[in-house]
């Protein structure tokens, strides 16, 4: 069954691929109605749609520049880890150095706690939850070694 059908989609695309080949006359075309209005607000673009998109896209080059860009939109998140701590003591202040891996796909991986100069664990082991959720632009053809060293301090 699907040999003739593909014979007769073989042929169709020939006979339509011709130059100057006679056609059958039609009828003349109905009117169109006229377009219908715009809509006020266009259609929001599906979650496929943009994981597609960002998909095609050129994926930026991993350097120094572009991962403090990539880093400073991320730092609401990372900030939050210290100020919920912050809350129940006001002078609290540290350094964080976490190391993890950039993997091809933009995935982070093996991230871990390399030095810490808080007293708990509290506010590190948030941010290596936060670091182990992203998923970045870059795509590196080998996995990238990152140590991301954070300092938080009162405003």
């Amino acid at each position: 069954m699907k040999r003739p059908l593909a014979a007769a989609a073989a042929l169709l695309l020939v006979a339509c691929a011709k130059e100057g080949a006679p056609t059958a006359p039609s009828a003349p075309a109905p009117t169109a109605a006229p377009p219908a209005a715009p809509s006020a607000t266009p259609a929001a673009p599906t979650a496929r749609a943009a994981a597609l998109r960002r998909d095609l896209a050129p994926a930026p080059e991993l350097t120094l520049a572009s991962f403090r860009a990539f880093t400073k939109k991320k730092s609401p998140e990372v900030r939050r880890c210290y100020e919920a701590a912050l809350a129940n003591e006001p002078s609290l202040r540290g350094k964080v150095t976490l190391a993890f891996s950039i993997l091809p796909g933009g995935a982070v991986s093996q991230v871990r706690v390399a030095r810490s100069t808080f007293r708990g664990s509290a506010v590190p082991s948030c941010l290596a939850s936060v670091v182990r959720s992203w998923r970045t632009p870059f795509r590196p053809e080998e996995p990238v070694d990152v140590e991301y060293p954070l300092d938080f301090g009162p405003r």
